[in-house]
């Protein structure tokens, strides 16, 4: 496929055609790593999904967190 370098504002980018990115697991908003080969060829590659659920999960973690131990964050935070 063949595809051109175009601007996004002060940046240049190329542009994944939605379904060839659906096709390979590509989601929208989805966080990928980018290298060049010695060979100097762009590569493309999906970041391991985190476990836990992404920062919706984390948020809930560390607010129940708090929650079990507000008494204690707040003694300390007296001292």
């Amino acid at each position: 496929m063949k595809q051109k370098v175009i601007k996004i504002g002060s940046s240049i980018g190329i542009v994944m055609p939605k379904s060839g990115a659906e096709e390979r697991g590509f989601i929208l908003g989805q966080e990928v790593s980018t290298t060049f080969t010695e060979a100097g060829d762009f590569v493309v590659r999906k970041q391991a999904e985190k476990q836990g659920g992404g920062i919706s999960d984390t948020v809930a973690r560390a607010t129940a967190y708090i929650e079990k131990y507000r008494k204690d964050f707040e003694a300390l935070a007296d001292k």
